[in-house]
């Protein structure tokens, strides 16, 4: 258990932060995707191994057990990762946080070739994961990230635009095929020279789902990926993400 005892706005984690490589699936998702997850998003995203999609229209088209996995973080923040399902945002009945410092010592100037160091302020390693509990047809998964939020009660970025704003805060990608879903957070204050990767996680939601949020896995189906530096002039209305009506029952427990 790799638990920060941060709780920005009070809010407490859907479930303990577990080491990565310690269970079958999180050995599968080191050995199997996590290496061209990460080489894709250290690239800017721009090699077209994986496709676009709104990372804001994240609805379940078959039951799932979801797990979260820690990717990477770029960025000297030390950022809050979290998620709900129904209305509210950070108010909603059942936000909870993920991953309470969503950082690792890499992030803060450390090579690579460090890999297992843990201290306090960068508590996590690519691979980490939590489990997000057992989800029916329906549910769409809205993530958030608190700026700083291990430091204290800083702004809350969110994967739905119209809680920014209208602001683009997240880009997501999926593979037909792949079970997992990369989402990539901006925490800049005022979004500038935004590159998406001050926070990396991989969602494990199964290929049925991956599939759909593909479209069916059809060409053509994704969405842009918003402009780098760009991304702060949109505005509600102006290439916003399509968004789905949201239907809500959440089972509590589960594994993935």
């Amino acid at each position: 258990n790799r638990q920060s005892d941060a709780r920005p706005y009070g809010l407490q984690p859907v479930d303990p932060v577990y080491e990565r490589g310690t269970d079958p699936a999180s050995e599968a998702f080191l050995t199997t995707t996590f290496q061209s997850m990460s080489d894709f998003a250290q690239g800017g995203f721009s090699d077209g191994s994986w496709t676009a999609i709104d990372p804001s229209s994240m609805t379940l088209s078959s039951p799932a057990d979801l797990r979260t996995y820690f990717v990477g973080s770029n960025t000297s923040y030390q950022n809050s990762l979290g998620f709900h399902t129904a209305p509210g945002g950070i108010s909603a009945t059942d936000a909870a946080l993920i991953f309470p410092n969503a950082t690792t010592h890499s992030s803060h100037g450390a090579s690579q070739g460090q890999a297992g160091a843990r201290p306090p302020h960068a508590p996590l390693l690519p691979g980490d994961f939590v489990q997000l509990g057992s989800y029916d047809v329906g549910n769409q998964l809205d993530f958030f990230l608190i700026a700083d939020g291990a430091r204290g009660n800083g702004p809350v970025w969110y994967t739905d635009p119209s809680l920014n704003g209208g602001v683009e805060r997240a880009v997501a990608f999926a593979q037909a095929g792949n079970p997992y879903v990369l989402v990539g957070f901006e925490d800049g204050a005022d979004g500038q020279a935004a590159d998406y990767r001050d926070v990396l996680f991989a969602v494990y939601l199964g290929e049925s789902n991956t599939l759909g949020l593909l479209g069916g896995g059809l060409p053509g189906q994704g969405v842009p990926v918003p402009e780098p530096g760009l991304i702060w002039l949109m505005v509600a209305g102006c290439g916003g993400w399509l968004h789905r009506a949201r239907r809500k029952r959440r089972e509590q427990t589960g594994t993935a």
